[in-house]
């Protein structure tokens, strides 16, 4: 049956209605996702929980992605001097904003707010105090006393001692699992490595290792700390429920400082001779990639949220370098006057903060970002 003139007219007019409709959705959706990517870093939401410093520990089942992933640190640009304790060394970033030092020569823990510009608390230790983690969701800080060969437990809270543990002779580095089931110290006088129970700082045991350790990491999943053997060319993997070197992992003369991405797979090594960092796959067993730093030798290196960059304390070149980690190769380097060794981030990422040890002095940096897709990069 032929349609009548008006309705074939009534079809087109609605054939035509829901045209622009979807036409209308097709570009309300291309000018949200053009506003996504050209947002500017101003416009990212800052983030006060300590929580998203990184990839989070599931929160309702999910874990929650840091701002920073998918773009890469391209400036660094030092804000503001604040006045410490003699000799920092070692920093930590608490949920709250504040950072905790250990001033070494000072023999105190200092109390750090960089929104009020000023240190607010000095908490005395008897011996000097090196490195320094957290445990417990932030309550908890470990502090190691490298004269004292022991390490003590703070209340974050009360900033009072409320555990104490001996370790080995001179502990040099602590890692901590991140559930607080263990803390191990690598002890550079007595070249071993002493495990802790987490929640208790009762001593677990302690395994010999071939020669001084200088950093480590446990994985957050196996039982196992990579411990860097810095009079060697490689890193020892020690079965923290066994209490025993399992096996030996070559990356290069000397190292030093090590990080490790949230899944523990992959390490980042700072290497002596040459001054260098390694990316090593841990469960192939190799160093996929190296980056040689144009100035100085690295100290202490911190992988910032995104996993994309790498900041390196440059001890002999008063500079500080950040390190692209997917290419393996420096982004940044800022002139940093004096001696940067201790490192710590702001939980939004935003600020870097570098303690200067033998003087009385820590730096805050400005770092902005850019979003950074694959090999090419759109300025914000």
């Amino acid at each position: 049956m032929a349609q009548d003139p008006i309705e074939r007219r009534y079809d087109k007019a609605l054939v035509a209605l829901a045209g622009g409709v979807i036409g209308l959705v097709i570009l309300g959706i291309a000018a949200w996702i053009w506003a996504a990517l050209a947002s500017p870093a101003s416009s990212e939401p800052a983030l006060a929980s300590a929580r998203f410093a990184g990839f989070s520990r599931p929160v309702g089942g999910e874990r929650a992605l840091h701002w920073t992933v998918g773009k890469r640190a391209v400036g660094l640009e030092k804000i503001a001097e604040f006045d410490v304790p003699t000799g920092p060394e070692a920093m930590v970033t608490l949920p709250d904003g504040r950072l905790l030092v250990t001033c070494r020569l000072a023999k105190v823990v200092a109390v750090l707010d960089p929104a009020r510009g000023r240190v607010t608390r000095q908490v005395p230790v008897e011996g000097r105090p090196l490195a320094i983690c957290l445990t417990r969701d932030g309550t908890r800080a470990w502090v190691t006393l490298e004269d004292q060969s022991q390490v003590v437990v703070l209340d974050v809270e009360t900033m009072r001692m409320v555990a104490h543990a001996e370790t080995g002779r001179a502990p040099e580095a602590m890692a901590a699992h991140p559930e607080s089931e263990v803390v191990a110290i690598a002890n550079w006088g007595s070249r071993d490595l002493t495990v802790l129970d987490g929640g208790k700082a009762e001593v677990l045991g302690t395994v010999p290792l071939p020669s001084s350790p200088r950093g480590g990491v446990v994985h957050p999943q196996k039982p196992f700390v990579t411990v860097s053997i810095t009079g060697s060319d490689r890193l020892a993997k020690v079965n923290w429920r066994k209490l025993q070197v399992e096996d030996e992992l070559v990356v290069g003369r000397g190292p030093r400082h090590m990080v490790q991405a949230a899944d523990g797979d992959t390490l980042y090594v700072a290497l002596n001779s040459p001054p260098t960092i390694a990316k090593v796959d841990r469960p192939g067993g190799r160093v996929r990639a190296t980056c040689y730093l144009s100035k100085g030798r690295a100290g202490t290196i911190l992988l910032g949220p995104n996993e994309r960059d790498l900041f390196v304390a440059n001890v002999r070149a008063s500079a500080v370098t950040v390190i692209d980690t997917a290419a393996m190769s420096e982004s940044v380097t800022a002139e940093a006057d004096l001696s940067p060794d201790g490192l710590a981030l702001s939980a939004d990422g935003r600020r870097l903060y570098v303690a200067h040890r033998n003087t009385a002095v820590v730096h805050e940096y400005a770092v902005t970002y850019e979003r950074a897709m694959g090999d090419a990069a759109s300025s914000e």
